[in-house]
Order: structure tokens, then C-alpha cells, then sequence
């Protein structure tokens, strides 16, 4: 497998759609605890995974350089990329409790506002011509480690912290972080898989992943519900 596959099938299989999939879920099922899980799912995305990411989507382009050359140019292109500057401003803003102009924040708002409809585009441009051909096996395999594998090991990680006598998770949040795993790949898997040449890879196990996690996400409901963790 390419390493550039190998980093956007790792990407599309954690990275979730907390934004336009979680959030609306969350505020439906547990509202009183949806805006705790949404911003410490979000914090994961932002700091651990989209970064982790970016690593491996460099490692992947640098191979056959020497060593020192590999590890040198995946620092500066991590730390100079536009997203993770963008997340570094924005922790360091949270955390000094500082506020934008009006005048910007207002334009930020109204970029936020059309990013769904212009993450659809793209996404709908790159599957444009889409050659599924010596992709099934990968998509496959995308397909089912997102809304059933993934999962899966978040449901044994939660029951296991009791039994090693660690603080286990209330239940909603263990609901929370239970269906968050099972969530279709987060849109921007796409975009950044682009940047590498696996544009279209990135779009197909999106919009697989969704359709796929109607049922899943159904049944995944019912697995919480059984096990107590919903409040009604």
C-alpha cells in the first residue's frame, strides 16, 4: 500500500464529523452534557488527530530523503501549515480569553456559516470522474473500521476503566464518546488528502462512511440504550 493511502485510510477511519453530524446528534440525545462532548471531541480532532495526520501525510511524501532531511521537513511543513496555525492561534486566544475585532469577527462568522455548503462542493468536485477501480479493497476496509471498529474499541475502553479500577466515564458522556467513534470521517479527510493526491480516496470513503452510518449509528443507538447511558 502507498503511504500516502496508508495516512489518509488512518485519517478517514479517526477523524470524525463532530461539526455537521455529532453536534446535531449530541444536542438531540443529551443536551445537558452535548456541549462538554462536543468541545473535548473537537479538542481531540484539532490537537491530537488532524496534527498526527499532517505527520504522516509528510513522512509519507518524504520517503527516499535521509533521515535528518525527512525529520526536518516534516517539522517545518507541520508547524507552517496554515490549519495548525489557525488551531494555535485559536487555543492561545481561548486560553487568554481574547476576542476578535467585531469587524473580523464578523467576517469569520459568515465564512463559518458557508463552509457545509462549500465543503460539499468540493467534495462533490473531487468525486466527479471517480475510479472506484484498485480502491474497493481500501474503501472496504475504511468503510467498516469506522462506524463498526472504531467504535467497537471506544465500548471496550469505556467498560474496561472501571475494571482496572479506573474512574469510569458518567453515562452520558460514555454515550457521548461511544457514538462520537461511531460518526461518519470528518469533511475536511477529504481536503487534506487532496493536498497528497488521494483527493478522490478521501471524498469516496467520506461519502461511503456517511451512508453507511445511517444503519450503523441506528444500531450503535440501540447498543447505549441497552446499556442504560441515554436519560430516557
Amino acid at each position: 500500500m502507498p503511504p500516502q493511502r496508508a495516512a489518509s485510510m488512518s485519517l478517514a477511519v479517526s477523524g470524525t464529523n463532530n461539526g455537521f453530524v455529532g453536534a446535531p446528534l449530541l444536542l438531540l440525545l443529551i443536551p445537558e452534557s452535548a456541549g462538554l462532548a462536543i468541545g473535548m471531541s473537537m479538542l481531540v480532532d484539532n490537537v491530537v488527530i488532524i496534527p498526527v495526520a499532517l505527520i504522516l501525510f509528510e513522512a509519507a511524501s518524504g520517503r527516499g530523503a535521509p533521515l535528518g532531511r525527512r525529520i526536518g521537513g516534516i517539522v517545518r511543513s507541520v508547524l507552517t501549515h496554515p490549519l495548525i496555525i489557525a488551531i494555535a492561534v485559536a487555543l492561545v486566544m481561548t486560553g487568554l480569553g481574547l476576542d476578535l475585532p467585531g469587524m473580523i469577527d464578523d467576517a469569520v462568522r459568515l465564512i463559518a456559516q458557508s463552509s457545509s455548503a462549500v465543503a460539499l462542493l468540493s467534495i462533490g468536485g473531487m468525486l466527479m470522474g471517480l475510479q472506484l477501480r484498485g480502491q474497493l479493497a481500501d474503501l472496504s476496509a475504511t468503510v467498516v473500521a469506522k462506524p463498526l471498529v472504531m467504535p467497537a474499541i471506544a465500548l471496550g475502553l469505556i467498560l474496561l476503566l472501571p475494571a482496572l479500577g479506573l474512574p469510569g466515564l458518567a453515562p452520558e458522556l460514555a454515550a457521548a464518546a461511544l457514538l462520537t467513534c461511531a460518526l461518519p470521517s470528518m469533511s475536511i479527510a477529504a481536503a487534506l488528502a487532496e493536498q497528497h493526491g488521494e483527493g478522490e480516496f478521501g471524498a469516496a470513503a467520506l461519502l461511503l462512511s456517511t451512508v453507511a452510518s445511517f444503519p450503523t449509528l441506528t444500531a450503535w443507538l440501540f447498543v447505549v440504550g441497552a446499556l442504560g447511558w441515554l436519560p430516557f
